[in-house]
């Protein structure tokens, strides 16, 4: 408890780090992508908790990002504004696990 993790875990692999954030005592930001919703792993570890559903306080919560982001490394000059912008929105995901007084 205490600890805290933002992840943005590769795409193309998804369901070991949601298991992982789910199942873990630190509080954990996560970046997915917003077109997986139907997805196995969303539909166990996510949906049925989440926002409006939660009971627990380290149920998780969604943030919807309203446009799309760009993805570059830090101090990368981006040449061609469209190369690096994923083809899909962004939602973040946070199980909160601070301790509250």
């Amino acid at each position: 408890p205490g600890e805290r993790v933002w992840c943005n875990p590769p795409f193309s692999d998804i369901e070991p780090w949601v298991i992982k954030a789910d199942g873990c005592d630190a509080t954990v930001v996560m970046l997915l992508p917003a077109n997986r919703t139907e997805q196995p792993f969303w539909q166990k570890y996510i949906e049925p908790f989440r926002d409006e559903r939660a009971i627990l306080p380290d149920d998780p919560r969604t943030r919807f990002l309203a446009k799309r982001r760009q993805f570059r490394n830090a101090g990368e000059k981006i040449k061609n504004r469209t190369s690096k912008n994923p083809p899909f929105g962004i939602v973040i995901v946070a199980w909160d696990r601070r301790v509250y007084a």
